[in-house]
């Protein structure tokens, strides 16, 4: 998909160019359908911290913030990497809508009853086309935006706290910012390897200027539920062991601090007024094969449904999620690896 971007020579990017139908329309797509359905109301939310950041995740409808994940904790839930069992290396790809692209990296190291982890979050949207007014192209660019986060986690008898910092790059066309944010969370084991309860608060801190304005970081409060609701096996010769988990998730955005074309600050925390319920299932089967399903109970929601399914032996996990659009847009793919050691 080719999008364009009319713009004046002798004033570039920078000075607030008028953008063409097609390519309002895809970036529109990107913000809209990209995040938790929360209207961008300034330069752009940054979708992209909101959405997986793995195919486990998206599978399960993103109902992650009590779930183990392995080191992709580090951007759901950092106080889940001191749950974790063993430390953990992983990546995933993701293919949005609209040609855009995520991708994902994480490394989480147990020492005892601490955890340390660091991780990368990249996506990109490609095959924008920059114009004169009523002219040829003038060639493509991209959008792109980076993020590296470092985190720490402790566990404290049934309790997990933990904390991350993230640097985060956007550049689109001539237009670059940066920025930081912080992440909190809280997890407690209620009845072990049954019940689990957590909270989490993502993405709070500020974004520099892109063009004249600040990006809103999608800033949300989390909190969620993970439950191993039934263990059996098969019957017959052949005994098959099947687990069934499920998990869910109240998502509730929150407007960020950020500074607006004037240089003053806006009121932060302002509440968004709606937030939702995420709910996921996996099924594990001999301990080899994960079923997965997710739902998602927002309103005008682009993206209610999700699938996936995971491969695991000898501590390697490969997982796939499939995300249905009903947009017309298109579908979203994910892949992903984990190894646990």
């Amino acid at each position: 998909m080719n999008r364009s971007i009319t713009y004046y020579c002798e004033h570039p990017v920078t000075s607030s160019p008028r953008v063409t139908g097609s390519f309002t329309l895809a970036l529109l797509v990107f913000l809209l359908l990209g995040a938790n359905g929360v209207q961008a109301q300034q330069t752009t939310s940054l979708p992209f911290l909101t959405i997986g950041p793995d195919a486990f995740s998206l599978s399960t409808g993103e109902a992650r913030t009590a779930v183990l994940n392995g080191a992709a904790d580090i951007f759901t839930n950092p106080a889940n990497l001191a749950m974790e069992k063993k430390s953990s290396v992983g990546a995933s790809y993701t293919l949005w809508i609209s040609d855009t692209q995520i991708s994902h990296a994480a490394v989480n190291i147990l020492k005892g009853n601490q955890a340390f982890a660091v991780g990368v979050l990249t996506n990109t949207v490609n095959h924008f086309e920059a114009r004169q007014v009523a002219g040829p192209s003038q060639g493509t660019f991209s959008l792109k935006n980076f993020a590296m986060s470092a985190a720490y986690s402790r566990k404290i008898g049934p309790v997990s706290l933990g904390a991350s910092a993230l640097y985060i790059y956007q550049s689109f066309y001539q237009a670059s910012a940066g920025g930081y944010a912080f992440s909190f969370g809280a997890s407690a084991n209620i009845l072990p390897n049954r019940l689990r309860l957590s909270t989490a608060l993502l993405n709070t801190g500020r974004m520099g200027k892109l063009n004249e304005q600040a990006s809103r970081l999608p800033t949300s409060f989390n909190a969620g539920v993970w439950t191993r609701l039934i263990q059996f096996a098969t019957p017959g010769y052949s005994e098959i062991p099947v687990s069934i988990a499920a998990s869910a998730d109240f998502t509730q955005p929150v407007n960020e601090t950020n500074i607006d074309a004037t240089g003053s600050e806006s009121t932060a925390y302002k509440q968004q007024k709606n937030g939702f319920v995420t709910t996921g299932v996996n099924v594990t089967v001999a301990g080899l094969i994960d079923l997965r399903a997710g739902y998602r109970f927002l309103k005008s929601s682009a993206r209610e449904v999700s699938f996936g399914l995971g491969l695991q032996t000898n501590g390697i996990h490969m997982d796939f999620a499939y995300i249905p659009f009903n947009t017309g847009y298109g579908n979203a793919y994910s892949v992903g690896l984990k190894y646990y050691f």
